[in-house]
Parts: structure tokens; sequence; C-alpha cells
């Protein structure tokens, strides 16, 4: 981690803290290449997120290696903001137990793929989310995809966005503009309502 990154950590926490917001985003600094392993001068995104996926065209196993130590890195940090929170006591717990923290990516691997996309919450948000477990949602609705062959998805992610809006106290069915799509066999798939597994 960077200064300014266990800075931006703290001040986090003091804003949450007191009450200053309750709403922070961060998106993480890209680090240097050499530092997660890769050539001097190489580009990160092109020579190593490209070829990380495992069985998809052009896969490189040291695009894999830099990419998994980058998420490594990535991993430190985001348990060091909940180390963070955890650290500031708040109520009967603290300000992690009051929270909800959220590790995601824009795409679910270098290669584009959006779908299987890892998400990570990490705090009781008052006890709203049952925490400790690994959900995984089946792949049953199939989408066209604009470069490749249909592939299967699971619930959209803006289910996930109405959750986190209930976990605040907000009482939205929806997130965007659109509640289904629908699938290349006519399934419909909704994209509104929560996430009912991840909550109590």
């Amino acid at each position: 981690s960077s200064d300014a990154e266990r800075d931006f950590r703290r001040l986090t926490a003091l804003a949450l803290s007191c009450d200053l917001t309750r709403v922070v985003t961060y998106t993480a600094l890209l680090p240097n290449v050499t530092d997660v392993g890769g050539a001097p001068g190489s580009d990160l995104h092109e020579r190593y997120a490209h070829t990380s996926g495992i069985g998809e065209p052009g896969y490189d196993p040291m695009g894999e290696t830099v990419m998994t130590e980058m998420n490594r890195r990535y991993a430190r940090d985001f348990s060091a903001l909940l180390d963070e929170l955890a650290s500031v006591p708040e109520g009967e717990g603290t300000l992690l137990d009051h929270t909800t923290v959220v590790w995601t990516s824009e795409l679910a691997t270098g290669t584009h793929p959006h779908h299987d996309l890892p998400i990570v919450l990490a705090g009781g948000a008052n006890g709203f989310f049952r925490t400790g477990r690994r959900v995984r949602y089946p792949q049953n609705l199939t989408v066209p995809f604009s470069w490749s062959a249909p592939y299967g998805i699971g619930p959209a992610h803006t289910r996930l966005y109405v959750t986190l809006l209930r976990a605040a106290g907000l009482p939205d069915e929806t997130f965007g503009s659109y509640t289904s799509v629908t699938g290349t066999d006519g399934t419909p798939h909704p994209l509104s309502g929560t996430l009912t597994e991840l909550h109590v």
C-alpha cells in the first residue's frame, strides 16, 4: 500500500465514524507492473490482463501469475480497510459491524467476460446480511454477447445494488432504467428486487 492509500483508509473510517458521509467510493490504483511480477515497460492490461483467462484464446500462464499477484495486493488493501473499520468502537460493536464494504471489479476477468463476476461483501450492515458464506449463483440465462458466442449468466448485478440500498434502509425495488432482460431463448430475467440469498 502507498501512503496515499493508507491515508484514504484512515480518512474513510473517520468520515464514516463521525457521520460526515454514509457512502464512500474507492477506486484502487493500478500498481506498477514490476511490483506485481511483470516485465519493466510492459502494459499491465494488454500484456497480462488479456492473457490471464485460463482456457481462453491467448492464455499465458505469466498473465495469470501477474493478475493473481495484483489481486492479492488488492485483497491486502481490502483487508486493511476492514481492519481500520473494525478498530473503531461504535455502539455495541464496531464501525465494521454497522457498515457494508463491497469489493468488485468492472469485469469478471482481464479478457473482458461479464459473467461469473466475483464480488465480496464484508461487514454486518447492522445484521442485514448473512455473513461468513460463499454464494454462487447458477448461470441459467443465456444472453447474446457482441464479440463471441452467447453465454450463461446468473442474476443481474443491479439486484445486488437494490440489496445494498435495502441494507441502507431505502425502499427501492430497481436500480437503473430496466426491470428485466430477455435471454436468447425468450426467458425473461428480472433486474429488480433483492438477492434474497444474501440477507437475513
